[in-house]
């Protein structure tokens, strides 16, 4: 499962931001994906998506 993929569903679910994203992937349900969830590397992937559409 791709990273990016992760952060659109949870997107999709509400509106949210990187802080969101982050206590979420911290959270018991989100530890249960194995991705990491450093804080960089959210903001660095949201920001990728961003520039691609």
């Amino acid at each position: 499962m791709k990273f990016e993929h992760v952060l659109l569903g949870f997107v999709a679910m509400r509106p949210c931001i990187g802080y969101d994203l982050k206590r979420w992937l911290g959270s018991e349900l989100g530890r249960m994906t194995g991705l990491p969830g450093q804080q960089s590397q959210i903001y660095r992937t949201l920001s990728r998506m961003a520039d691609d559409g």
